[in-house]
């Protein structure tokens, strides 16, 4: 699998000193699970940090998914017509809890996106959706991934 990962460039507030700071946020796939990371530099007093995300949670906070979205626009994943399996694409969704915060979405909660899903509207980032194709793939449901513009759907 290739590199799948986005990134953005946000201006922060130095945690050290208060001034106006640089940082960038990163979303990425690696080993089938999502990343993230953002760091921090300070031209004014030369602080730097870094934090990463996505090892224990699979939850990206919402700050750096909106400055991903902002820089990068949405993905929207799409299925063949007609999907082989509801009960693959059922099994797929409820285990990503990328697509409902750090839980894994509950049989109804993934009836309801596979239904959103059918319907062409289940969206996120680029990450996140390629993500969520990886899997559906995997289990025989042929799936993709283009770009949108804002989607409703997913987080």
């Amino acid at each position: 699998m290739e590199f799948v990962g986005e990134t953005a460039r946000v201006v922060w507030r130095c945690s050290a000193c208060g001034a106006e700071a640089h940082c960038r946020v990163n979303q990425f796939v690696e080993r089938m699970a999502l990343r993230w990371d953002a760091e921090h530099w300070c031209d004014a007093c030369a602080h730097r940090s870094c934090v990463h995300g996505g090892l224990r949670s699979a939850a990206t906070p919402e700050g750096v998914r909106a400055a991903i979205v902002a820089a990068n626009g949405s993905a929207r994943l799409t299925l063949a017509t007609p999907p082989p399996s509801r009960v693959a694409i059922l099994r797929v969704l409820r285990g990503s809890p990328e697509l409902s915060g750090d839980v894994a979405p509950d049989l109804s909660a993934a009836r309801r996106l596979a239904d959103t899903l059918a319907a062409g509207r289940l969206g996120g980032t680029w990450c996140e959706m390629t993500l969520i194709a990886l899997r559906l793939r995997a289990r025989g449901v042929e799936a993709g991934v283009e770009r949108v513009g804002p989607v409703s759907g997913g987080r």
